[in-house]
């Protein structure tokens, strides 16, 4: 799968992936038509390896797991602020609480310029006008 089209955006989803479930199938399916588009570079950083991380390599995306299990969120942000400076990623794009709180801070430290922040799940604030 071709990824790297020049002047592409260069696009990190981060998750935890330690289930497969709403976020994580959303997530696929997210990428599956991201992936097609030559002006996007996806990278994918998961806290967790399983099946979110072989749908995303069956896409031919690159994917990087963070050992969530052995490392704790201290190492994974280290990394993840290691792994944004050698990158050029552009966009760092988050997909629950605990992804936002590692990576959106270690974005920002990077000096990466835009951080998109989705929580899925989550119940709807509003619940309807009361009579």
């Amino acid at each position: 799968m071709v990824q790297s089209g020049r002047g592409a955006v260069r696009v990190c989803h981060v998750a935890v992936a330690d289930l497969w479930a709403g976020a994580e199938v959303q997530l696929k399916v997210l990428l599956s038509k991201l992936v097609k588009k030559s002006e996007i570079n996806l990278t994918i950083f998961l806290m967790n390896g399983g099946r979110l991380e072989n749908e995303v390599r069956a896409l031919g995306i690159h994917v990087r797991v963070f050992p969530e299990s052995r490392w704790g969120s201290g190492k994974i942000f280290l990394e993840l602020v290691r792994e944004f400076r050698k990158s050029n990623i552009q966009i760092v794009h988050t997909h629950k609480y605990k992804d936002t709180i590692l990576a959106a801070p270690a974005a920002k430290l990077c000096g990466i310029p835009h951080v998109v922040r989705t929580v899925h799940g989550l119940r709807e604030p509003f619940e309807g006008l009361q009579s």
